[in-house]
């Protein structure tokens, strides 16, 4: 067994603490919003909502103080459950009846029910489950609280896995079991809506509950189901008069992923536009004692409110804007233009990652609903619930709204319509019937592995035959050292790994790491120019470089050297390095490094300039910068006199073509510098394959050791 896994498949073979901390985390969600709303007539799956939104926070202190350990957490949690189930003995409010449902659709609901619970108890296959949304629960059990590290998924709200923490400090890896449980909350308060709204439940029952991405992102660590169970209860106890738990499920709804705040505008433009002046006051405190946390730490951590997002306005060190908005760009089409992408989301499923089936084809006719009060409310919901999906085209970036829309079905559509689509639904939504007119590739359950399940077969055992990656984690963990960190271009597990992977576009680092060794594999040198000016030696205390061109691409430079004579300056830890944008990486234009440069990460444009100050008069006579050939043009040299003036430096630079270089050690040199001791490369398929063949096939000349290899995947020592 690898040592990264070791504890967490030990705890696998405990049966016992597999079922029951998920169940023992569900019980106290449970037991807090029964006790938080005992004065209160509410639907039992709504005060389940609240409880798991406070239990929620309650976990992010335990977090940010450092202090999540088992004993701690589970101990003021028993006490916590004594306290309120004695709080309970009366006045619960609490009324169930069984639904009278046609045996036909208990059958379609007992069926999902299984399936559903033999994914959600087999160990996390899913790619986002098992790198970051467990990978930073285990990274926090191992902490006691979060972890140091600044990263795209690191700086996200993080309610959900906060949850997924509380079953995992007794049973490490369950928290999807947690997850699938808002499945059947969700069901409870679509049902509880249709019965407000007399309307007839199970049509809307089952086509939520039967959505194949509702199964497939249900059933693993994810947050998606969450929010749409947040998101409906939000509507809910909006439309039911309780203006202030909506608010606190909205900012709940940001906790778990960062587009639910337009769920807390929402709740607060709707109290505003209605003048309930005192109830906004209380829902805005309210929505920030739920968002505010989350926003507190992450503006800390990195100097940005809403990182990763928005790095333009809130510059900082952490995130490139280049990268965030070549990614932002990306997510809002998926390559699919507007007038393909609603047969995608509901019928093909493979480039939007999911699909919520063929019958919300229909989803259109739900306009009918407005001749309804009732159906305008919900398509205000609505429209405000399908904003995160315009901002990313995934398909599970629609089940914040998902909800809405099968009680809007079962409003607009006549009854005996609606229960015919909504069984016609549940059949073809049968994970072996999707093939029938699916992409082959779409993303949805597959099989029914119920030996991993219950444990017949060892977790280890069923990771390795379903999951590459996992047995690439297993290599990597034999060679390399815990907390080592590992420049990644494979995608390693977190969650099954001890080591530290870093993949570029996640963190600031490796994307520079990854720039210098493109810089490299370019080893002809005469791809870039040498622009050199000289003038009268002369006493200056600075030296500015300002760009005067704008174009799509980002202006960079490689190195920058001063002149005094026929001499080098050379650059002293007193320098002060500065560039505009993206002053935090000016140092690269002088570390005597040509694969790394000083660059904006952003469009260029006139105006942004780069320089150096050195504190005190000193003697020199002329500049060289090496920089690309494009990023030569139109450059002017200012220097800063001793009366702290700037004076642009007479005559014209002229362009020189060095020698031909390689720089493939230089680049490995940064590589060492930035504290990556090892490269995870990938020599097959798309993507950064072809760094990774460049790395392999000339690892002598980069100064690289070949250590292990499985399949296309190859661990790479730097020396």
């Amino acid at each position: 067994m690898c040592p990264g896994f070791a504890q967490s498949a030990a705890a696998y073979n405990d049966e016992l603490a597999i079922y029951l901390a998920p169940i023992a985390c569900l019980l106290v969600c449970l037991l807090t919003g029964l006790r938080l709303t005992r004065e209160l007539s509410l639907p039992l799956a709504v005060r389940f909502g609240l409880g798991a939104a406070v239990v929620s926070q309650a976990m992010f202190v335990f977090l940010a103080t450092g202090t999540a350990r088992p004993v701690l957490v589970w101990g003021v949690a028993v006490v916590w459950c004594a306290v309120a189930a004695v709080g309970l003995r009366k006045g619960l409010g609490i009324v169930w009846e069984r639904p009278g449902w046609p045996c036909l659709v208990w059958v379609a609901v007992g069926a999902y029910t299984v399936l559903y619970l033999v994914h959600a108890a087999a160990p996390e296959i899913q790619a986002d489950g098992y790198t970051y949304h467990l990978g930073l629960v285990k990274e926090w059990r191992e902490r006691g609280g979060f972890g140091p590290r600044v990263g795209f998924y690191e700086m996200l709200p993080q309610g959900m896995e906060a949850l997924y923490l509380l079953a995992s400090l007794l049973a490490p890896g369950m928290g999807k079991v947690v997850h699938v449980a808002f499945i059947a909350g969700g069901a409870m308060v679509v049902r509880n809506l249709c019965q407000r709204f007399e309307l007839p439940d199970w049509p809307a029952v089952l086509l939520w509950v039967c959505a194949p991405v509702v199964g497939i992102t249900g059933t693993a660590a994810y947050n998606d189901v969450a929010l749409g169970f947040a998101v409906l209860c939000t509507f809910y106890l909006l439309v039911t008069g309780h203006p202030r738990l909506a608010a606190v499920m909205a900012g709940w709804c940001y906790a778990l992923k960062l587009p639910g705040l337009v769920f807390v505008a929402a709740v607060l433009g709707w109290l505003a536009v209605r003048r309930r002046w005192r109830e906004l006051a209380w829902a805005t405190g309210l929505a920030c004692l739920m968002v505010g946390p989350w926003v507190a730490r992450t503006w800390w951590m990195s100097g940005n409110p809403v990182a990763p997002l928005y790095n333009r306005i809130f510059p900082n060190p952490y995130f490139h804007i280049n990268t965030e908005e070549v990614t932002v760009e990306y997510l809002r089409t998926y390559g699919v233009d507007w007038l393909h992408r609603w047969w995608e989301v509901t019928v093909k499923g493979q480039n939007t990652t999911g699909l919520i089936g063929p019958v919300f084809l229909l989803v259109p006719l739900t306009v009918l609903a407005v001749r309804r009060r009732e159906g305008r409310w919900l398509w205000a919901a609505i429209a405000v619930a399908l904003v995160p999906w315009v901002a990313n085209a995934g398909t599970r970036f629609l089940i914040p709204g998902l909800g809405l829309f099968c009680v809007a079905m079962a409003m607009a559509l006549p009854k005996r319509v609606a229960m015919g689509l909504a069984l016609v639904h549940a059949a073809i939504s049968w994970p072996g019937l999707i093939p029938l007119y699916a992409d082959t590739y779409a993303w949805q359950l597959r099989g029914f592995p119920w030996r991993a399940a219950l444990r017949v077969e060892a977790a280890e055992n069923y990771l390795s035959r379903q999951l590459w990656e996992y047995r690439v984690a297993r290599m990597v963990d034999r060679h390399v050292k815990a907390e080592e960190q590992v420049l990644d271009f494979l995608g390693l597990p977190d969650a099954y790994t001890h080591s530290r992977p870093m993949r570029t576009w996640l963190y600031a680092e490796a994307d520079t790491a990854l720039d210098a060794i493109k810089t490299a594999m370019e080893f002809d040198q005469t791809r870039f120019y040498r622009v050199v000016v000289d003038w009268a030696p002369v006493e200056v205390r600075g030296v500015r470089i300002t760009n005067g061109v704008a174009n799509e691409w980002p202006w960079g430079l490689q190195e920058v050297s001063l002149m005094d004579g026929g001499e080098k300056v050379q650059p002293r830890l007193s320098w002060e390095l500065w560039g505009q944008p993206n002053g935090w990486d000016a140092n690269l234009a002088m570390d005597s490094n040509l694969t790394t440069r000083w660059q904006g990460w952003q469009e260029r444009k006139p105006g942004m300039r780069w320089e150096v100050e050195f504190g005190r008069p000193l003697r020199v006579s002329g500049i060289r910068v090496m920089c690309y050939r494009a990023d030569a043009e139109r450059l002017t040299f200012a220097v800063q006199m001793p009366d702290g003036g700037w004076r642009t430096v007479p005559g014209e630079p002229r362009i020189e073509i060095p020698v031909a270089l390689s720089l493939r050690r230089q680049a490995m040199a940064h590589l060492r510098r930035a504290g990556f001791e090892w490269v995870l490369a990938q020599v097959e398929g798309s993507g950064l394959a072809p760094v990774g063949k460049a790395l392999v096939w000339h690892k002598g000349d980069w100064g690289l050791e070949k250590v292990a290899q499985l399949d296309s995947a190859v661990l790479l020592r730097v020396q």
